[in-house]
């Protein structure tokens, strides 16, 4: 793999990512966004309402990866059945 800047980084598209990976790094995000929305804030780099807002889409999208995670157990297990 070449080395880029991550400036210029798109991802690696022909490699799938393991979706509990995915919602562990949200998980990071989300506890780093936590610890330093509240001085970001204080210090004038973002509004309360522009960090809540952040926020909040960036839990949907936790959310939102946690359904996934859900959906796939239960395509998981509907595929082992017998009948399907």
């Amino acid at each position: 793999m070449t080395k880029k800047a991550f400036s210029q980084y798109v991802g690696n598209r022909d490699c799938a990512i393991d979706l509990r990976a995915c919602i562990d790094e949200v998980d990071r995000e989300v506890t780093t966004r936590k610890r330093l929305y509240d001085r970001w804030v204080a210090e004038g780099k973002c509004t309360w309402q522009e960090a809540h807002d952040r926020m909040s889409r960036l839990m949907g999208a936790q959310q939102f990866l946690m359904q996934c995670v859900d959906s796939e157990a239960k395509i998981k297990v509907a595929s082992d059945h017998p009948d399907f």
